[in-house]
């Protein structure tokens, strides 16, 4: 079993968990020189990493802590990926080390999940009906007025796709795109799915 070098925790990223850490420990593990502040931020723009994507911000302005400039320190969460390929520019031992140790972090995780139920394709095909029940969804909304206001036989219909299925849709969306991270994201499958899933991802904030 793998020792703990440096703290891993679940956090939330891009709207979804991952597994994180701490740059300020993966700096004082790696030993590196450069004060915290200008490592992290220079190596930020040097590898163009994206806050919300590759690390997320957390800032304590206004609250003192211990030690010199404790009233505005910055903490960075990095995504493993991120962590990774930071431990690897050091270009030393201590970087191979962590490196490895997050790369067993990621299976001992991958180790805890349930089996998938579906395949890749399955996934990618039941998302893409997931769009276009939206779509369904979306014009039955439309038109259910201009129906009930003609008294059409057809309204009441219209109102059950429209209204009644809106909590089975969302929720059915949530398990989809949970199930779609755990689909190799450089595999051909998923690129060819990635507008479709971005389109269907941004759904989750417009309700």
């Amino acid at each position: 079993m793998t020792s703990q070098l440096i703290p891993v925790f679940n956090g939330t990223i891009a709207n979804e968990t991952a597994l994180l850490c701490n740059a300020r420990d993966l700096h004082a593990f790696l030993g590196v020189k450069k004060v915290f502040a200008a490592w992290i931020t220079n190596r930020i723009s040097e590898y163009e990493f994206i806050e919300n994507q590759d690390y997320i911000l957390l800032s304590n302005l206004g609250k003192q802590t211990s030690g010199r400039g404790g009233h505005n320190r910055k903490d960075y969460h990095l995504t493993l990926d991120t962590a990774k390929e930071l431990a690897m520019v050091e270009h030393n031992e201590k970087g191979r080390q962590i490196r490895r140790y997050f790369i067993e972090c990621e299976k001992k995780l991958r180790s805890m999940q349930p089996a998938q139920q579906f395949t890749d394709e399955e996934i990618i095909l039941l998302c893409y009906m997931q769009v276009q029940m939206e779509k369904a969804q979306d014009i039955s909304k439309r038109l259910y007025p201009i129906l009930k206001e003609l008294n059409s036989s057809y309204a009441s219909k219209l109102y059950d796709i429209a209204f009644e299925t809106f909590y089975t849709v969302t929720k059915n969306r949530d398990a989809l795109l949970r199930e779609a991270t755990r689909i190799d994201q450089t595999s051909a499958i998923f690129e060819r799915a990635r507008p479709m899933l971005k389109s269907l991802r941004a759904r989750q904030f417009e309700f």
